[in-house]
């Protein structure tokens, strides 16, 4: 059963990485449209009100870190505070927690598992590469 405040796993799905980049992509139009020209290179006029989304590009598949924020009076589904490489996060409205199987033992695009224990290292994007081999990865100790 997850519980608020809760450590988990997400795995990106396709859409949401089509979202997030789309949103990094609209901040750097906008920034390179409202460029003052006192403003320092790639500094935007103060009060423009916009929230800075940049970070590294994301694919669906990439598995990050998150946050369990709320959960649903059943406990099957969960909404969750998604941490990205970048100045941003990822809000998931729904998701369901993965049941590993020998097939899949992490969590499948739009899904999320507890994450591992502490000194435990996951490489950002196992779980694409897992599922593109249709096999596991490998947990390395830190």
């Amino acid at each position: 059963m997850p519980y608020l405040g809760q450590r988990v796993l997400y795995t990106l799905t396709g859409r949401d990485a089509a979202d997030i980049n789309r949103r990094r992509g609209d901040f750097t139009a906008f920034s390179a449209l409202h460029r003052d020209a006192t403003a320092s290179p790639g500094e935007l006029p103060g009060r423009s009100g916009h929230v800075g989304h940049v970070g590294r590009p994301c694919a669906g598949g990439d598995m990050l870190p998150g946050e369990v924020v709320f959960i649903s009076d059943d406990g099957t589904t969960v909404e969750l505070r998604v941490s990205l490489r970048g100045s941003d996060v990822h809000y998931v409205e729904a998701a369901a927690m993965h049941v590993a199987s020998a097939f899949r033992p992490w969590p499948a695009p739009g899904t999320w598992a507890p994450a591992p224990q502490p000194h435990a290292a996951v490489t950002a994007s196992a779980g694409r590469d897992a599922a593109a081999a249709g096999g596991s990865i490998t947990v390395r100790r830190a």
